[in-house]
């Protein structure tokens, strides 16, 4: 049951923030946080309302009170209250902005390697072989070569102008391959 009591302050050390208080003849210990938030620091002569005091070793203290004429400073509340559950949705909308990153690059990464090995084993398996304008197996076959520099000879350089699709060996339109590589 706390004990109420009235004291006063006989010296206050303002940069210790700690002093002194006397009541019916007896010296109390008084910290300043024992006063709770006040919007000044105590001087001597100051009145104290005591709803706790407690015996130390080092001597009588008051735990609680009020400083009396001294309002309690105001404080506002600075931390958002909890709401239940926001760290998770935090957590959820962080997986997500992940997944919408990372997805989309694993599939563009896959469609290249997929693109990559579909053209890579064409052409190491090429097609079937496929005959000259004579109609006579010629031993080349269409397998994704384009350009002067990728063929051996002008013979097949004629086959792969003549007979497969997209080739880049005649500039200037005339049918006849890689005139400067084959001297023609």
């Amino acid at each position: 049951m706390p004990i109420t009591n009235v004291v006063k302050i006989s010296n206050w050390n303002d940069a210790k923030g700690f002093g002194f208080a006397e009541a019916n003849g007896k010296k109390y210990f008084v910290h300043r946080s024992a006063l709770g938030p006040i919007s000044r620091n105590p001087k001597a002569g100051d009145t104290i309302v005591v709803t706790q005091f407690e015996e130390t070793p080092k001597g009588p203290r008051i735990s609680s009170g009020v400083l009396e004429g001294v309002p309690l400073k105001q404080f506002q509340e600075k931390r958002t209250p909890y709401v239940p559950g926001y760290y998770r949705k935090r957590k959820m909308k962080a997986a997500l902005m992940l997944l919408l990153i990372v997805v989309p690059i694993m599939l563009f990464v896959y469609c290249q390697e997929h693109s990559f090995n579909k053209n890579s084993s064409q052409s190491a398996i090429g097609t079937v072989p496929q005959n000259t304008d004579s109609g006579v197996g010629s031993g080349f076959h269409c397998d994704g070569r384009t350009h002067c520099s990728q063929m051996n000879s002008y013979e097949e350089a004629l086959f792969f102008l003549r007979n497969c699709p997209g080739t880049q060996m005649d500039g200037d339109g005339d049918g006849i391959p890689c005139e400067r590589q084959f001297g023609r």
